[in-house]
């Protein structure tokens, strides 16, 4: 996500959907390796090592003794368990209800020789916990570490400042501060987030973490180190740079934030924040009205990009599937922001026609076909413990979801406001039930696999996506940059991408004999060329190509940059497989056919908002 100033000022902001497990040790330069000698293995100091097992299946972490050297191996026990600091794992919050059993891959009687140097030992004795999954833990490796002796009770806030710099002690530094509840935690220039959802009752922020209260705190921040961890004092220490005089060691204007980690880390909720902090100090502490206005639209977006391009996955259900790079200009004079340029990349592309078990497609489907619900029934009304703060935060909803001109984005029925797609809009892009669209049960590949399909909220697993009001939220923030009919050609194409799914192509992996005209699949086709406004099939006397001609046929070179185009089989035109289990395709239909709609419209002279 990136912020670009004026005069080449620049925050960047990247959020993206890597796969990138404890990323925070990769940042950390290791000290050298050491081995044990006799006598530090005599030393107390030294006798107290700490083992800790590999990233997967819960591995622990384990106060241990060493009992003898050998050369450069060492014979480790481990020390009762007393409860306190140390236990059988790094447990999460006591209070979460997943329950975490006593595992005993390392007992007190266990005499266990590994490496003295800090490297893994691979055939160590322990428990996997592929062999014992009741009490087995990691993959049966251990590493020993250094154990801080002098580490403070209270943790550290800063990592670098470690007395032992290991895996383990971060590991172990990580745990005390979570249990402290602090949200963050620094790691020299790097800021690390361990559980944004989790409940803060730290005297630091004695209104929550991310209280607007707190914008002028960190504002006046003139020394970041001597602050809290906290994303506002990472975007005021940016902010503060970006206009600082030059030194011999501060000489650029420039500046930079990536956000980054694994799915569910907590990237697009650090970076809503951070957006938020940066728009108040870019109006003048929101003093200035013209600005406001300016930044007002900047974080508007956020509903738009997150219905079309936010997904359920397995450990997230909002996880962003793109990446987004926020451009804010900020004038060097006054210190104010001055325009703003989003810039999205790497879309998955693929999740449109395909989805995994625990999955869902992207927002804005299930969103458009949501059922109307009361304002009242959202989950930020029902969370509130008292009927004056529901009905508070009802009128907060309703008041965000009308616009300046009175237009209101929701429906009054029988004494209610209902929220989510007007009815007639429903009719407009010709949907009707979930069940009905393959896209929205797995895609081709995974339709006729039984599983339980996630349609709607799961309040057992505490996934609330209320899709009711989140549609509503988006056309609101539609219409702040588009006019009805731009809005409407927008659901329309997103409607289409539907009804494309449920068209069937005929013939066998090689050949192709066009398509499914009868039945769901003639359906979704008319429905989606009536959507899309091209033509259904092909005028040859007219000159006009239609989708039926789009679904069967690809475009290939020819020469002399003449093109052509030809039938294709229909294992190519459907599935491309990278595994031998059917599960694993990816239908790639849909993504091919959608780059092929502007072709359409040039060759059909067909008028239309893009």
């Amino acid at each position: 996500t990136g912020l670009v100033l004026s005069h080449d000022l620049y925050f960047f902001v990247v959020t993206e959907f890597c796969i990138c497990k404890y990323f925070i040790f990769l940042m950390i330069r290791r000290p050298p390796r050491s081995t044990l000698s006799s006598s530090s293995a005599a030393s107390d100091v030294y006798k107290r090592q700490v083992v800790h097992g590999d990233s997967a299946d819960n591995a622990g972490l384990h106060l241990v003794t060493v009992a003898e050297l050998r050369g450069d191996k060492v014979l480790i026990t481990r020390e009762a368990h007393s409860g306190g600091e140390f236990g059988d794992t790094i447990n999460p919050d006591p209070n979460c209800p997943v329950s975490v059993p006593e595992y005993r891959a390392l007992t007190a009687a266990d005499k266990i020789e590994l490496n003295a140097n800090e490297s893994i030992t691979k055939k160590t004795g322990l428990k996997s916990r592929n062999e014992d999954p009741e009490h087995g833990e990691g993959s049966g490796e251990a590493t020993l570490y250094r154990f801080d002796a002098s580490y403070p009770e209270g943790g550290v806030e800063d990592m670098v400042l470690l007395g032992q710099l290991n895996n383990a002690e971060l590991a172990r530094n990580l745990r005390v501060m979570y249990d402290r509840r602090l949200g963050y935690i620094r790691c020299g220039p790097t800021l690390v987030a361990m559980n944004m959802m989790t409940s803060y009752d730290t005297p630091d922020f004695p209104n929550g973490p991310f209280h607007p209260s707190l914008y002028d705190r960190f504002y006046d921040m003139k020394d970041r180190d001597k602050e809290s961890p906290h994303c506002y004092a990472l975007a005021s220490h940016c902010y503060q740079q970006a206009f600082a005089e030059f030194t011999a060691v501060h000489n650029h204007a420039d500046q930079a934030m990536i956000i980054t980690g694994e799915s569910g880390a907590g990237k697009t909720f650090t970076t809503k924040q951070i957006l938020d902090f940066l728009a108040y100090v870019g109006s003048n502490k929101g003093n200035d009205k013209t600005r406001q206005v300016l930044t007002n639209r900047m974080l508007s977006t956020t509903p738009i990009l997150e219905g079309f391009g936010n997904a359920n996955m397995p450990r997230n259900p909002d996880s962003s599937r793109f990446g987004k790079l926020y451009r804010i200009f900020f004038d060097k004079q006054n210190q104010l922001m001055s325009g703003c340029s989003i810039t999205p990349y790497m879309l998955e592309k693929s999740r449109v026609s395909s989805q995994q078990r625990k999955e869902r497609n992207f927002h804005i489907f299930y969103r458009m076909l949501a059922e109307p619900k009361p304002v009242q029934d959202t989950w930020e009304v029902r969370k509130k413990v008292d009927a004056a703060k529901m009905t508070k935060e009802a009128d907060k909803i309703l008041q965000m979801l009308t616009d300046k001109d009175g237009t209101k984005h929701f429906r009054q029925q029988n004494g209610e406001s209902l929220l989510g797609l007007d009815p007639v809009k429903r009719a407009m892009c010709r949907l009707e039930r979930f069940e009905d669209y393959v896209y929205l049960n797995g895609g081709s590949a995974m339709v006729d696999v039984e599983y339980p399909r996630i349609y709607t909220d799961l309040p057992l697993e505490k996934r609330n996506f209320d899709d009711a009001f989140h549609m509503s939220h988006t056309m609101a923030a539609l219409h702040g940059f588009f006019d009805e009919r731009e809005v409407d050609t927008i659901l329309k194409t997103a409607a289409g991408v539907l009804h494309l799914g449920n068209v069937k192509l005929l013939g066998d992996n090689d050949t192709c004999d066009g398509v499914d005209m009868s039945g769901v699949s003639g359906k979704g086709l008319s429905d989606a060329a009536a959507l899309w406004q091209v033509e259904q099939n092909s005028d040859e006397s007219g000159g006009k190509f239609g989708l039926v001609e789009a679904c069967c046929k690809v475009t290939i070179p020819a020469g002399r940059g003449q093109t052509v185009q030809v039938m294709c089989n229909k294992g190519c035109l459907l599935y491309t497989s990278d595994a031998a289990d059917e599960e694993d395709s990816v239908d790639l239909g849909g993504r091919r056919i959608i780059k092929k709609i502007k072709y359409l419209h040039i060759q059909n002279s067909v008028t239309t908002k893009k």
